[in-house]
C-alpha cells in the first residue's frame, strides 16, 4: 500500500521523448556557456594573463616559422633543384 501511495504522490520527470532530451541538453549547454561567459567577464588578473599567453604563443610560432622551418621544397623551381634539396637534407 505504501508503494502505491508513494508512486501516486511522488513527482516524476518523464524523459522518454526525444524533444525533452533535446530541451534538457540545450538548457545544460546554455548553463555551461553562461558559466564561462560570466567567469571571463568578471576576470581582472586573468585577462592580462591570457594576453601574455597569446603574445607568447605568437612569438613562439613566428620564431619557429623563420628559424626552424627555413627553406621549403615549395620554394624551389625545377625537379633537379628539388632532388638536390632532398639529397642534401636527408644525407648526414
Amino acid at each position: 500500500m505504501f508503494s502505491t501511495l508513494h508512486k501516486l504522490h511522488s513527482p516524476t520527470i518523464h524523459t522518454s521523448t526525444p524533444r525533452i532530451h533535446l530541451l534538457l541538453r540545450t538548457s545544460m549547454l546554455k548553463n555551461i556557456m553562461r558559466f564561462y561567459a560570466q567567469g571571463f567577464a568578471n576576470m581582472t588578473l586573468g585577462r592580462t594573463l591570457w594576453k601574455i599567453i597569446i603574445i607568447k604563443l605568437l612569438v613562439i610560432f613566428i620564431v619557429l616559422k623563420f628559424f626552424i622551418y627555413g627553406d621549403s621544397i615549395r620554394d624551389l623551381g625545377g625537379a633537379d633543384e628539388r632532388r638536390d634539396f632532398v639529397l642534401d637534407n636527408l644525407a648526414p
